[in-house]
């Protein structure tokens, strides 16, 4: 991955945590048993139907008053490369299919 092509997800914690929870007068905790205010969820790995269904569920039992779901710029990066590895893929195996090899 390019450098600066979106933050780690680590990254977005801490500037959440760190910058806009203390700039908002927030306490500003990771994973409590309080009952939070405002929760995040962040995705920097995929945005697939399934992973987001996930932080919305997460989102749901953690009950706060708002849910954020944030979605970092390396996700396009990522969903590229796995989205060219699956077409190559698809690729050998037409023509392996082609040429009368066996898929597995």
């Amino acid at each position: 991955m390019q450098p600066r092509e979106g933050l780690k997800k680590e990254e977005i914690r801490e500037l959440l945590i760190k910058q806009l929870g203390k700039y908002l007068g927030f306490d500003a905790i990771r994973e409590s048993f309080l009952l939070p205010i405002v929760g995040f969820e962040i995705e920097e790995k995929t945005y697939v139907r399934k992973m987001i269904r996930g932080d919305i569920d997460s989102l749901n039992s953690l009950a706060p008053q708002v849910g954020c779901i944030i979605l970092s710029r390396r996700i396009a990066t990522v969903t590229r490369y796995n989205e060219e590895h699956r077409n190559r893929e698809k690729r050998r195996r037409w023509k392996l299919l082609k040429r009368g090899g066996i898929l597995i």
